[in-house]
Formats: structure tokens, C-alpha cells, sequence
């Protein structure tokens, strides 16, 4: 007899209604929504399977050849430093299936992941999975698997990391992201339509659109529950094997793994002064660049920053500049703080000011526009976007109030 298994969804926003579907031994289903006490009450110590939203959770796939777990948690995130927004020391990174030498890995901010944990446990849940809601979408082999809600489309690929993309920002995206499948762009995609009142089409160049209606995402699942592949969260510090292992391993070292750790210490320290080095000079570079485009007249480069400072200031003395300038100030404290991003061009006409960026991934690129929205407090609009090799060049015109 199979046991009782509850799937919960929980929404961005943490006073919304939480939703969950409850599978007992029959396999039938029973569909809830309220507060998260009121199903503490109802299941008592059963375990729940938690969903939380996709687009705060980074997927992709990493191709690193070793099959060592252990090794695999320390290379990844050396590997994706120069695609993620946040320091890798508050980001947490769970692993997935392996396809050969690739493997699919999740990163989330820990603050995140602890306040959905912490949301969990004050309310008397225990936490058996914890997984970013586009899992809940099964793959298949035939065609691309995709939820359409009221701000969001959610993606499944056949093969490749599953991707939530912004309505917003459909038109310019989704036809890249099917650009960038290469040989394993679908010819059909199987679309469940959970919007309100659900008018539009998808802008899809040669792919069939096999669409059904949904009343959300918990709808979709089938009564077997989650698919077998989905990415649970709680893995490293949030697993409790893991820290049971942690205090038996030191036990079992010996000497010589103990030097072979140190030495590898030492060539990772190595390594990050090295690039660390590179960096710097990439950004007094990037520095350069970015003057030299914002002041073409200029001859003689030698202190960019400085030199900058100094026009900015001619402009605020003249007055003609402040719109430009406030613009400046307030995107330059999000995209300061952007790891992986270059600028590439600014550009400002009437109240508007145009910037060409280069990041690692449209789901990056969308990320960006939220952010500048969301802490800039301005409209942003994403002109245009296109691949560049294994990076994407997007323009964003921004404008001052969001309001």
C-alpha cells in the first residue's frame, strides 16, 4: 500500500494562500488551498513535498567530467562564478540528473531558501523535497512541456534545464530560447493554459502548439506525483545525511589525503589570485571602453574613473546632463553589483537612456530587468536581445519612473 504523499505550492508572495494536492493509498486526489497551519493541522507529521517559484531559482547544466558528488559540490560553482549575480558564498547549489558529461544543477540564494524553510517549520510542516515549481512540469520526449499562467510561462525542454520566463518579456525570449536549442529545437510544444480569460498566442516560427486548459500547476501533475528527475533543494548543509557525514569523515582521513586537501588548497588559492588578477585588469579595460564611448572626443585615457568623475561633474555644472545623470546614478548601483555583466555602449536621448549589456543567459538578461525595476524604480524595456556565441547581448531602455 503506497503511502500518503502531499504536494504543496507555495506563491512569491508570503501572504498569499498556499496551494496543495494530496494523494492517499488509492491514489486518488484531493486539492486545498489555504494558510500553511490549517494544512499542518489537517496532515499532522506526514511529510509534504514543497514547490517553491521557479523564477527565484537559477537551473542550467554544467559540463564537468568527473563522477565524484563530493568534487562535483566543490568544482560547480568555480564553474558558474561568472554567470551568477550573487557571491557563490550565499548561493546554494543542488545537483540533478547527469547526461554524460553534463549535469543540471540549481542554484538559490540561502537567505531564501532558509525563509521558505523557516515558513515551513513555524507552521509544523515537515519537509520531505524541496524543488523549484517548473519541476512539477513532466518532460517528454515528443515535445517541449510548458504552463502558461498570468505573468509567467514555464518551460520544460526535452533535454535541456527547465526555464521560467516573464510574460513580459515572451516576445524577445522565448523565440531565442528556441534559436538556442540548436538540434533539439521541438517541432511541437504541449502547452497548459492556467491563465484568466486566456487570449494570445505564443510566438513560436515553425513549432505546433498542442494546448489544453489548466486550473494551475498542481493540475498538471499526474498521480504518480513529482517526476522521477526533478532537482530536490535539500542537499550539502541542508541535507541531514550530509551532516552526519561531515562528522565521520575527518575521522577516516589519513595523512596523505590530508596533504593531497592541503595541496589542492594551496592550487585553488593559486588559481583564484590568478583570476582574480585578470579580472581586475578586465575591468579597468572594460573602464576604458565604456569612457571612451560615453566621451568619443576624449584623446588620452590614463585614469578612466577619475577622468569620468570630471565630466560628469562638467555636466552637472552645465545642467543639460541631469536627466542622464540621475538615470546613471540609479541603474549604476543594480548593474555595479552584477557579476559576468559587460557594458557595452550608453546612450541617452530625450528622458531615455539605452544600454547594450552582454550576460550569460536570457534568464539572466530577464533577471537584470526585474531587478532595475524592482530596486531602481524604473521602466524597463528590453529592446532586443541575441546570442553571441555562449553569451547574450541584450539592449534595455530605461526610463525614470516605474509608476
Amino acid at each position: 500500500m503506497r503511502r500518503e504523499r502531499i504536494v504543496l505550492r507555495l506563491p512569491a508572495d508570503a501572504g498569499a494562500p498556499v496551494q496543495w494536492r494530496r494523494f492517499d493509498e488509492t491514489a486518488s486526489v484531493i486539492v486545498g488551498q489555504g494558510s500553511l497551519e490549517e494544512l499542518a493541522a489537517d496532515i499532522g507529521n506526514t511529510p509534504v513535498q514543497a514547490l517553491i517559484p521557479g523564477e527565484q531559482v537559477f537551473v542550467t547544466r554544467v559540463n564537468i567530467p568527473t563522477q565524484n558528488r563530493q568534487r562535483l559540490r566543490k568544482a560547480i560553482p568555480f564553474a558558474l562564478e561568472d554567470q551568477l549575480l550573487d557571491e557563490v558564498e550565499t548561493l546554494h547549489f543542488a545537483l540533478g540528473q547527469r547526461r554524460g558529461d553534463s549535469i543540471e544543477v540549481a542554484v538559490v540564494a540561502r537567505r531564501l531558501l532558509d525563509g521558505w524553510l523557516e515558513r515551513l517549520r513555524q507552521a509544523g510542516l515537515v519537509v520531505e523535497r524541496l524543488l523549484p515549481d517548473v519541476y512539477a512540469l513532466a518532460p517528454q520526449a515528443d515535445c517541449w512541456v510548458a504552463l502558461w499562467e498570468d505573468t509567467r510561462l514555464l518551460l520544460r525542454p526535452s533535454r535541456a534545464a527547465p526555464l521560467v520566463l516573464d510574460n513580459d518579456s515572451l516576445g524577445e525570449l522565448l523565440p531565442l530560447v528556441l534559436d538556442e536549442a540548436g538540434d533539439d529545437r521541438p517541432e511541437r510544444i504541449c502547452l497548459w493554459d492556467a491563465r484568466d480569460g486566456a487570449v494570445g498566442s505564443l510566438p513560436l516560427d515553425g513549432v505546433e502548439l498542442k494546448r489544453r486548459s489548466s486550473e494551475g500547476l498542481l493540475q498538471c501533475l499526474s498521480v504518480e506525483g513529482l517526476p522521477a528527475d526533478a532537482i530536490d533543494l535539500l542537499q550539502g548543509d541542508y541535507s541531514r545525511r550530509e551532516q552526519l557525514g561531515k562528522l565521520w569523515r575527518p575521522w577516516r582521513l589519513t595523512a596523505v589525503l590530508a596533504l593531497v586537501v592541503f595541496g589542492l588548497q594551496v592550487a585553488a588559492t593559486a588559481y583564484d589570485n590568478s583570476r582574480l588578477r585578470q579580472q581586475s585588469q578586465a575591468l579597468r579595460a572594460q573602464v576604458e571602453t565604456v569612457y571612451r564611448q560615453a566621451f568619443p572626443e576624449a584623446r588620452k585615457v590614463v585614469n578612466p574613473r577619475v577622468q569620468m568623475q570630471r565630466k560628469l561633474d562638467e555636466l552637472r555644472a552645465g545642467g543639460d546632463g541631469q536627466g542622464m545623470l540621475e538615470l546613471l546614478a540609479r541603474s549604476g548601483k543594480v548593474l555595479r553589483n552584477k557579476r559576468g555583466l559587460v557594458l557595452r555602449s550608453i546612450r541617452y536621448k530625450q528622458g531615455e537612456l539605452d544600454l547594450e549589456v552582454e550576460v550569460a543567459s536570457l534568464q539572466q538578461l530577464d533577471e537584470l530587468k526585474q531587478q532595475l525595476t524592482r530596486e531602481a524604480g524604473m521602466q524597463v524595456d528590453i529592446q532586443s536581445a541575441a546570442a553571441k556565441g555562449s553569451k547574450v547581448r541584450g539592449r534595455l531602455r530605461l526610463k525614470g519612473d516605474s509608476s
